[in-house]
Parts: structure tokens; C-alpha cells; sequence
């Protein structure tokens, strides 16, 4: 089912796409239809890219906040051990 819908674009756009359909041997309608829904394609890309960075983002502060305070609990596990085990060395994992 078609709609007809009316545009105004600047007459370099409208030269620019009638060059690339006849170049493209598609009518300008095919190339519009193609060139949104690149578009849509590209901005549904960058939404998931800004998530994901987003996400990223929020794992490296979480690493960076919780790793030196991990790093201090594992070593005093590893000396609480080789006390009990009656050595000055710490064990190794």
C-alpha cells in the first residue's frame, strides 16, 4: 500500500538525488526509502553503542573502586592462613 507524501528539499538535495537513482538505475523513491531506513539502522546503532559504553563505563568505576580494597582482603586472608599454619610465609594459590 502507498502513500504519497509531498516534500520540499533544497534544489542541490533533489539535483544530488536524482543523480545517485539514475547512477543507481532505482527510482528516487527506492533511494529515499533506502537512505531512512539506513538512518533508522544508524540511529537504533548508536542507542545500542551509547548503552553499551554506558555499561562499560559503570564496570570500570565498579573495578576500579572494588579492586584495591579485593586486593587487601585476599592478601590479609593469605596472612591470616599462614599464621594459622604457624609460618611467616604466605601460602601460595
Amino acid at each position: 500500500m502507498a502513500n504519497e507524501v509531498s516534500i520540499t528539499l533544497p534544489a542541490e538535495v533533489v539535483e544530488r538525488a536524482l543523480a545517485l537513482a539514475k547512477e543507481q538505475d532505482c527510482p528516487v523513491g527506492e533511494l529515499i526509502r533506502e537512505a531512512l531506513g539506513r538512518y533508522q539502522e544508524h540511529g537504533s546503532l548508536m542507542e545500542a553503542i551509547t548503552s553499551g559504553q554506558d555499561r562499560s563505563d559503570a564496570l570500570d568505576d565498579f573495578i576500579m573502586e572494588n579492586s584495591v580494597r579485593i586486593i587487601h582482603e585476599y592478601r590479609a586472608e593469605k596472612r591470616a592462613l599462614a599464621e594459622a599454619m604457624g609460618t611467616k610465609e604466605t601460602p601460595t594459590s
